[in-house]
């Protein structure tokens, strides 16, 4: 069988054709395996992403946790109220109430109460305030005023300020004396307040 010269160019290029397609369908496939599977990835991102609903539904949570705090923190603060006029109980009822709202009063300063006592020994006052207690207590007796000593500790601006807000106020405590010392860290300060209530 003679080939012609057809059949001849026939032979050289259906190989050489064959080899083409096959060298771009192997090449091809790794590109086209890797944009199967980002398409895969962006459907299963798609699938997972939040729904507005979703999203309502997290809002909604959030709003309510964020009351709960909110109503923890003030039944934290009157926790802390009550404890600071535990601290300073008194005797006489007047004298726990006015206690009490100082207390509250310098703890909304962000003033921490290490101690509130009131002054049994009028020893532990300056002269002129020894002489003070001692013609209230003849006038007024054992339930009268008394000088009453806090310790606190903060910085000088929150107890200017609540010093200021008590100035102001209807509390009936007037401030006789004030010393500061270093606090247990450097911007806090310990005051010693004591206080005619």
């Amino acid at each position: 069988m003679k080939l012609t010269a057809r059949d001849k160019q026939l032979v050289i290029w259906l190989p050489a054709l064959a080899v083409i397609i096959g060298y771009f369908w192997f090449m091809a496939g790794g590109p086209h395996a890797r944009v199967k599977r980002l398409q895969q990835q962006i459907s299963q991102a798609i699938e997972k992403a939040p729904r507005p609903l979703d999203l309502a539904e997290y809002e909604a949570k959030i709003i309510q946790l964020q009351r709960a705090l909110a109503a923890g923190g003030a039944d934290m603060a009157k926790l802390k109220t009550n404890l600071a006029a535990l601290a300073g109980v008194s005797d006489h009822p007047v004298h726990a109430t006015v206690a009490e709202k100082v207390t509250a009063l310098f703890s909304q300063h962000h003033l921490v109460l290490v101690e509130q006592t009131r002054v049994a020994q009028s020893s532990a006052l300056p002269p002129a305030l020894q002489r003070l207690a001692a013609q209230t207590q003849k006038s007024l007796g054992a339930s009268g005023a008394g000088f009453w000593q806090i310790k606190l500790t903060g910085n000088y601006v929150d107890m200017a300020d609540a010093l200021n807000e008590l100035a102001s106020s209807e509390l009936r405590a007037i401030p006789a004396t004030l010393s500061m010392t270093d606090g247990p860290q450097p911007t806090a300060k310990l005051w010693t307040l004591v206080l005619w209530m």
